[in-house]
């Protein structure tokens, strides 16, 4: 290609006297070619848009491969829509009714797809550009990859946004639930100090219930029956009651009304979570140490049109916060279960051994970390740490060994098994069944005091010292271990500043000298 750098010179050296030939062979072109740069007309600047191409194609191979189009992009995936090579292909083969084979290359088809594409998404309603009021919010979720006390897995980020000043927040949970949101925005809005007067959220399902269409016939209990008409969660209107914020949902299906905290979602993952990190501590401890102070840091940048530094202008949304109510909002809510055959309690998947018989109505207190069990009568038979994994079941190794001890035979099948050395393990294979139930027992004793691992690490000590003695004298041993003996136990001393004199009792009261 000539520039136009080149062009000038070309057209001065032809002005300075020159021959066409002799230009030519100067600068290595052909005589046509020159002849070209000098009749071309640069008295306007070339237009950009594209030259109508002839049409290789009649019209009704542009109609078919139109509705071809449409009708994939409307009704299947991305990935199940078909290519431009197929669609040629198709073509080719002649096998498209209603329109006869014709040479049509790939390269054809291919402008005619990208042509089509572009109508489709001229037809497409372009976004608006908002303002919104200082200390109106956004909520949203976003699904995290981390290692969790070294288990790979995928937690739930809360995410608020105040747009008018473009703060974010953000809190690490173990699950989208009702329980975590109400954990993470009473976080937050203690972080704050103060909450929202409006929040839109997504029509997620701890918050809507159910989706109506305007116009629809309306119960008294559907709220903003005149905007978005939805049916509340009980629980969720009660947090809306408790902290007196405006809830406002968006259109199904359309993400982009809440785009400020969908943005944030990916900046906290792009700041905070990438690449993988690993988590040893608890998740409060996290969010107190790390999440929330990274985002309170945050805040020294400069807004992207506004030129001020967000922390002015979230000052703004400062004064337009509601205050906090004198009691944090307890997010917990109630379930009811009953025990099954193996004194256990199944919710959401995992099951909760508890200290009650088989058919036992229990009530559940679920938070976003722990469950506490009460039965009937208000006893709390159970305290849990809340599993997110599903299949998963947690035993009280109190309950287990009590039942062991009563089943011997049980334990070759036991879950104990998986927790013993291979000498613990051999050792208690190896015995009759009371003496194996009398072992049982004695371990369960000792987990009264101490951890069930410190427990059998002492089992797995007694029996090296007591190799070749009976099992009573290992239960016998292991009853004693670890506790102070005769020899060990501390002596006890009178303080010297009690001046305590000790008498020794006379026995000539009793007409005696002492000895019978």
């Amino acid at each position: 290609m000539i520039t136009m750098d080149e062009s000038h010179d070309i057209k001065r050296a032809v002005m300075d006297g020159k021959s066409i030939s002799a230009v030519a062979r100067e600068y290595g072109h052909d005589r046509k070619t020159i002849r070209k740069i000098l009749d071309k007309d640069l008295s306007q600047a070339p237009s950009p848009v594209p030259r109508q191409r002839a049409k290789k194609a009649d019209a009704s191979v542009r109609e078919w491969l139109e509705d071809q189009l449409r009708t994939s992009s409307a009704m299947l995936s991305p990935k199940d829509r078909p290519t431009a090579t197929r669609l040629h292909k198709l073509l080719e083969e002649g096998s498209v009714e209603g329109v006869s084979g014709c040479a049509v290359s790939r390269r054809t088809v291919c402008r005619y797809i990208a042509a089509i594409k572009q109508d489709i998404k001229a037809g497409k309603p372009h976004f608006i550009r908002l303002t919104h009021p200082a200390g109106q919010a956004q909520v949203d979720f976003g699904e995290m990859r981390l290692i969790w006390k070294h288990h790979q897995c995928a937690l739930a980020v809360l995410v608020l946004t105040l747009p008018q000043s473009n703060a974010r927040f953000a809190c690490l949970l173990p699950a989208q639930n009702f329980e975590c949101v109400a954990k993470g925005l009473t976080l937050i809005f203690k972080h704050m100090g103060g909450v929202p007067p409006t929040i839109r959220f997504d029509n997620m399902s701890t918050a809507v219930s159910k989706v109506h269409r305007p116009g629809d016939l309306l119960a008294p209990d559907i709220y903003d029956a005149e905007g978005h008409p939805r049916r509340i969660v009980d629980d969720f209107k009660r947090m809306m009651c408790h902290y007196g914020f405006r809830a406002e949902f968006c259109n199904t299906a359309a993400g982009n009304e809440k785009g400020s905290v969908e943005n944030a979602v990916g900046w906290v993952r792009h700041n905070f979570f990438s690449p993988t990190i690993g988590i040893d501590t608890d998740l409060d401890a996290f969010n107190a140490t790390v999440l929330i102070p990274g985002c309170d840091k945050a805040m020294e940048e400069t807004h992207y049109q506004l030129g001020k530094k967000i922390r002015e202008l979230y000052q703004n949304d400062r004064d337009a916060l509601l205050p906090l109510p004198a009691k944090l909002f307890d997010g917990a809510t109630w379930s009811k279960a009953t025990v099954n055959n193996y004194s256990e309690v199944q919710l959401e998947g995992s099951s909760y051994q508890v200290d009650c018989a088989r058919g036992t109505q229990v009530f559940i207190k679920k938070t976003a970390d722990h469950l506490m069990i009460l039965d009937a009568n208000n006893r709390q038979v159970g305290f849990w740490p809340r599993s997110y994994e599903q299949g998963s079941t947690l035993l009280d190794w109190d309950l287990h060994l009590k039942d062991l001890s009563r089943k011997p035979m049980a334990y070759r099948n036991s879950p104990l098994r998986k927790l013993m050395d291979e000498q613990c393990d051999s050792y208690l294979m190896h015995l009759r069944s009371p003496d194996r139930a009398a072992l049982l027992a004695a371990i369960r004793q000792k987990t009264q005091k101490a951890a069930l691992e410190d427990v059998l690490s002492g089992l797995s000590q007694v029996l090296k010292e007591c190799c070749g003695k009976s099992a009573a004298d290992v239960v016998c041993r292991l009853r004693g271990h670890g506790e102070a003996t005769a020899d060990q136990t501390p002596k006890m001393s009178v303080p010297k500043e009690w001046n305590v004199t000790v008498q020794v009792p006379s026995l000539s009261v009793y007409g005696v000298s002492g000895h019978a």
